[in-house]
């Protein structure tokens, strides 16, 4: 990492295409294909412009003192109706560029601090941009020797952490609000339309704004915290426009939360363009995304097994169970196998839910289950040629603050076992230093070995991280569904990830296949949906471009299905390379059980493809599918698996042999 600093006169900075230029008025940050300008005086900071090469917004300078963020009751108060700031100084400027960090991309950052003695205030403010990505973040931190005024519990406390120039030819504005929780839910997406003229009366609620003009160009703007439900009480909104900027609120820190002895850091805002309308706009939300959470452990193929779907973990954790799962995986072709929540001798997860105090000896391996430990485990494991995988809970009850005792535990838990992926459950981050404690935790380990991949889950009813500021430490385990509990549907399973797959790379989300022959009583006889009705190979094939996770017990599996499922999970592994490199996109209807639908995996040269597509059960024998960015113009189609066929027409036609069934396809495409 290399800094360079500056006594607020003038600095520069370059790292590849990245830069920052500061002459003692104007600060511009960017690279070769996005800039942000704002201007510096002694009373005001604000944004003025954001150019690309095919477009430049930008804003007058405010008549009056104003800062582009904002916390109330500390750097700016409310004065009848109006919002007042309060002078700050700048005390210095300083960039940095991290060429090969251990958690994140490479990047070049500038860093702004500004104090207000009176009140012992001190903000810093951050802009990050990554080399050829035109996106840039801002982020702010807070500290102070008082207590911010006002009372902290109102409807319309205010803060900001940035402010954008909307554009003058709005043609129209989406907001996308996500929902974990994913337990109590199978709405987990909600797109939700808005104008200029509504997010200046109410605002808008989301983790993402889609800005679109008349031009087909436009902004997205990514606020990463929380979803909205698992947020700690702030602001009535999460955008809104007022003087002709776009607004981004809610820092993640409550009033009560900011002190004197350390900064407290907001969740980070950022702002990228795209030229080609909303397809485009979410294609360049998850190349950015893409690069700013680069994959983790993935120089391997993934196929993950947890036995926790069949319920029945519990009763089978021991020794000699592992290994017939074990022989069961290899046979299969999954390369790893995970340990639920059992494997300890301490207890449950009951007992941590009931807010037991957690000690050293919770978290050994049984003794009884597991005679000789995880090294034994391991031993038959290499052989086997399956790697080893681990469930943990770290220490919510106490907000982590024993999170190096945590830390101390899992060390010596991988090198039992030698564990590349570990699932962490039981997430709950209530306060700031919640939040903060979980990553040192989870920060501590990557710094460790930067191999390792979490498994980071959202589903609980407890707040939670959510989609986007976990994604530094590994990938999102989304839902658990059970056929035992009658609540695991093809159809609603394929639908979630089809909505999330719209605006998150699917390749970091771990998406379940169960086993359809089990809890056949569960459902409705007449239920044409129900699990029984689905071959393993069309559930497995649902999740090829996510990260496949067989929820159920292998060794349980009949002996057809596991001939079923072992050329697909070897076709896979092969494809691995090319599914990692790919924008995957969501085609087709969005599945209800009666339509056609399936994913694209667009490759970064743009000439290759891999699809599948799927006819659901009740859907019609034969359908017609708009592909994106014209990949049905004169594209050669090789089927890989499956029986759906591609068939004539004047467009892209797919049909298949019988309900529920799919296809999986390499496209070559013409890349004049």
């Amino acid at each position: 990492m290399s800094a360079t600093e500056s006594q607020c006169g003038s600095l520069k900075k370059e790292f590849e295409d990245c830069f920052v230029d500061f002459d003692g008025e104007f600060l511009s940050i960017g690279n070769s294909l996005i800039r942000r300008t704002w201007v510096l005086k002694s009373d005001r900071f604000n944004a003025i412009s954001i150019a690309t090469a095919h477009r430049s917004l930008s804003l007058p300078v405010m008549e009056k003192a104003s800062y582009d963020f904002l916390y109330e009751g500390l750097t700016a108060r409310r004065i009848g109706k109006e919002m007042c700031h309060r002078p700050l100084q700048l005390k210095s400027i300083h960039a940095w560029a991290r060429k090969k960090p251990v958690i994140g991309s490479p990047r070049l950052s500038v860093c702004l601090t500004f104090d207000d003695p009176w009140q012992g205030l001190s903000v810093r403010w951050w802009a990050r941009v990554m080399p050829c990505v035109g996106a840039i973040s801002v982020q702010c931190e807070i500290r102070s020797e008082n207590a911010p005024l006002g009372s902290y519990n109102r409807s319309d406390f205010e803060n900001v952490i940035d402010s954008v120039p909307v554009p003058d030819d709005v043609q129209s504005i989406e907001s996308v609000v996500f929902r974990a929780r994913s337990d109590r839910t199978n709405e987990l997406v909600d797109v939700q339309n808005g104008s200029v003229e509504s997010l200046q009366s109410a605002g808008a609620l989301g983790n993402i704004l889609y800005v679109l003009t008349e031009s087909g160009k436009g902004l997205f703007v990514l606020h990463d915290g929380p979803c909205r439900e698992d947020r700690r009480q702030e602001t009535e909104a999460d955008f809104r426009i007022q003087d002709g900027r776009l607004q981004c609120l809610g820092w993640g820190i409550r009033p009560e939360e900011i002190v004197h002895r350390q900064y407290r850091r907001s969740c980070s805002v950022t702002v990228g363009t795209f030229n080609g309308g909303s397809l485009d706009a979410q294609a360049a939300l998850k190349r950015f995304l893409r690069r700013r959470y680069p994959s983790l452990g993935r120089s391997r193929p993934v196929i993950i097994a947890n036995p926790w779907g069949d319920r029945k973990w519990y009763e089978h954790a021991h020794a000699a169970f592992v290994h017939e799962e074990l022989a069961a995986c290899s046979e299969i072709g999954i390369t790893d196998y995970q340990l639920d929540d059992g494997w300890q001798a301490g207890g449950t997860l009951q007992d941590l839910s009931a807010n037991k105090v957690i000690v050293d000896d919770y978290w050994k391996c049984h003794p009884k289950n597991f005679p000789g430990g995880f090294k034994a485990l391991r031993k038959r494991s290499e052989q086997s040629g399956v790697r080893l995988a681990l469930w943990y809970a770290a220490d919510s009850n106490r907000n982590y603050r024993r999170w190096a005792d945590d830390v101390k535990r899992l060390r010596k838990l991988r090198r039992d076992g030698r564990f590349e992926r570990i699932k962490i459950d039981m997430i709950r981050t209530r306060t700031w230093d919640a939040e903060e404690n979980l990553f040192r935790f989870l920060s501590a380990i990557r710094r460790d070995d930067p191999n390792i991949v979490f498994d980071l889950d959202v589903t609980g009813a407890a707040q939670r991280p959510g989609y986007f500021l976990l994604q530094d430490y590994g990938d999102i385990f989304v839902e658990n569904r059970y056929t035992a509990w009658g609540n695991y549907f093809p159809w609603k399973a394929a639908r979630n990830f089809w909505k999330l797959a719209h605006h998150l790379p699917l390749q970091r989300l771990e998406m379940e296949f169960l086993n359809p022959r089990l809890n056949k009583e569960k459902y409705s006889k007449d239920d044409l949906l129900a699990p029984r009705h689905y071959e393993i190979g069309y559930l497995f094939a649902m999740t090829f471009f996510a990260i496949p996770l067989c929820w159920c017990e292998p060794s349980a599996l009949a002996k057809s299905d596991r001939t079923r499922l072992k050329p697909l999970l070897t076709l896979r592994r092969q494809l691995h390379s090319r599914i990692q490199k790919s924008l995957v996109i969501p085609i087709g209807d969005e599945p209800n059980g009666k339509t056609w639908f399936g994913f694209l995996a667009l490759e970064e040269d743009g000439c290759s493809a891999l699809l599948s597509v799927f006819r659901d059960r009740l859907a019609p024998e034969e359908t017609e599918i708009d592909l994106p960015f014209n990949v049905s113009v004169r594209a050669a189609f090789e089927r890989l698996a499956g029986e759906v066929q591609i068939s004539g027409g004047s467009g892209t036609w797919f049909c298949g042999a019988r309900p529920g069934t799919f296809g999986i396809f390499s496209l070559q495409l013409n890349c004049i």
